[in-house]
């Protein structure tokens, strides 16, 4: 989900949707930022708002992708991806634990 044109993600309303998501989930937005600002990681889409609420954020590094999410004013959590394996991060412990095993 890049551009339309297939291109760079346009992050116009990036910070508004990490504004957006803070309320409804904290620990995801906070993780949000974390790896939207680290060295090494980089936006692979970026979608939102669209209608129902609808926003999407996928990050990328090393083959994993996370994904972060509302739909209809509901977070979807955190989602690290990498082929067909799925990790739900279920808490901002549990992505910090993630991304620090990830690393080693």
């Amino acid at each position: 989900m890049t551009d339309a044109t297939g291109g760079t993600p346009d992050l116009t309303n990036l910070e508004r949707f990490l504004d957006h998501l803070e309320p409804r989930d904290a620990d995801a937005a906070a993780f949000a930022r974390r790896l939207v600002h680290a060295d090494g990681w980089r936006v692979r889409s970026f979608v939102g708002p669209v209608q129902m609420d609808v926003w999407e954020l996928v990050v990328e590094r090393d083959g994993w992708w996370v994904r972060f999410g509302v739909e209809r004013g509901y977070s979807d959590g955190i989602l690290a991806m990498r082929g067909e394996e799925r990790l739900p991060l279920g808490s901002l412990a549990a992505a910090r634990a993630w991304l620090e095993l990830k690393n080693r």
